[in-house]
C-alpha cells in the first residue's frame, strides 16, 4: 500500500529531504504546534551553559564523580546516586558537560528522545555520557517542569524522534536538537504544570523511601534448612 501525503512548500526544509521527516503526524504535529508561541531549546537555555555532550568512554572508577546514561533514567528522573562513577581526570576531562541540579537530559542516541530531570545531592557532581545532551533551561525564560513534561507526551516524542538522523549509529545531532521548537503556554500555565510534574517527584520519591522502609521492617531471617531437618518455619 502506497500512502501519499501532499506537503505544501513551506513545508520543506533543505536539510531533511528524507519521507519520513514528513510522514502526516509529523506535519499535523507542526500546524498544531504554529498556533502556540515558540522558542527553540538553544533560546530557552541558559546562557552559561551551551546545550552539548560528554564523555565518550567512561571509565567506572571514582567515588564522588558520576556519568549520567539514559539506562539510568527511571521515568522522567534520573538520580545522581543511580548513575555510574567516573574518575576525576575524565570528569575533569569533559567538565564542560558537568550537569547541575535540576538539569534536562536528553537522550540523542541509544535510548533517542528520552528526557529525564537530573537530581543530585550528596556533594555529587555528575557529567554526562556521549548519548546525552544536556539542557540547562533558564528558568526566566520557561518552566524546566513544562518542558521535562511537553517531550515526555507523546506529541514532544514524536517531535524529538523527528529528528534522528543516521542508519548504523541513528541519533539526533546537536545542531538538530539546538533548533527543536517547544510550545509555550502562558507562564502561569507552565507553572501549574511543571508544579504537578515536581509534586510527581516529591510522591515518587516517599513511595521509594516508603518501600524501603516496609521492606526493612518486613525482612526475616530465613531459618537454615540443616537444623530445621528441611523445614522451614512458619
Amino acid at each position: 500500500m502506497v500512502i501519499h501525503t501532499r506537503i505544501s512548500p513551506t513545508a520543506f526544509t533543505t536539510n531533511r529531504l528524507d519521507p519520513t521527516y514528513y510522514r502526516a503526524e509529523h506535519l499535523r504535529d507542526a500546524q498544531l504546534r504554529a498556533a502556540w508561541t515558540l522558542a527553540n531549546l538553544d533560546d530557552l537555555r541558559s546562557p552559561v551553559a551551551p546545550i552539548v555532550y560528554g564523555v565518550l568512554k567512561p571509565d567506572d572508577l571514582g567515588e564522588k564523580f558520576r556519568v549520567a546514561k539514559a539506562e539510568r533514567f527511571n521515568g522522567m528522573f534520573v538520580s545522581a546516586e543511580a548513575c555510574d562513577p567516573v574518575s576525576e581526570q575524565i570528569f575533569h576531562e569533559f567538565g564542560r558537560a558537568e550537569a547541575v541540579d535540576g538539569d534536562l537530559l536528553v537522550a540523542i542516541g541509544g535510548y533517542v528522545g528520552r528526557p529525564a530531570l537530573l537530581r543530585v545531592k550528596d556533594g555529587l557532581r555528575v557529567v554526562v555520557n556521549r548519548h546525552l545532551a544536556r539542557v540547562r533551561i533558564d528558568t526566566a525564560r520557561a518552566d524546566s517542569g513544562w518542558v521535562l513534561a511537553y517531550f515526555s507526551a507523546a506529541c514532544g516524542q514524536r517531535q524529538l524522534t523527528r529528528e534522528i538522523t543516521g542508519s548504523v549509529q541513528a541519533g539526533i545531532n546537536l545542531c538538530d536538537l539546538r533548533l527543536v521548537d517547544v510550545p509555550l503556554p502562558a507562564v502561569e500555565t507552565q507553572r501549574y504544570i511543571g508544579d504537578k510534574v515536581r509534586q510527581a517527584e516529591k510522591l515518587r520519591e516517599r513511595a521509594r523511601r516508603l518501600e524501603a522502609c516496609f521492606r526493612d521492617e518486613m525482612a526475616v531471617e530465613i531459618p537454615d534448612a540443616s537444623r530445621t531437618g528441611g523445614k522451614a518455619s512458619r
